[in-house]
């Protein structure tokens, strides 16, 4: 299954008419638990650096060295709060008689 995942870190002080950044970013794997570890990964590595990378413009890319002109770091003070929100974009349906030969 593509599991797209949205995390958002709420600013303490709004900056303009923004009140959070994010790190949008998606997964794809059969197993559920996987993508679990997967996200708190992400937020360890979050904790662990004390901050969160996000782009500066979401409308270009962060890969390469140009990308890396669009990326900026965010202390961890700077947040109030984070929120992970998740969708699925795409999943297997189960074969009927798989399901069946597994009961």
């Amino acid at each position: 299954m593509d599991v797209f995942i949205h995390i958002r870190g709420f600013l303490r002080v709004p900056i303009g008419e923004a009140t959070f950044k994010s790190h949008k970013f998606s997964v794809r794997h059969d197993d559920s638990e996987k993508i679990a570890e997967f996200i708190n990964d992400a937020m360890m590595e979050i904790v662990n650096m004390k901050g969160m990378i996000t782009p500066k413009d979401e409308n270009k890319s962060t890969k390469g060295i140009e990308g890396f002109n669009n990326i900026k770091f965010w202390h961890i003070d700077n947040f109030a709060h984070f929120e992970i929100e998740t969708k699925i974009l795409t999943a297997q349906i189960p074969d009927p008689k798989r399901v069946e030969l597994l009961q």
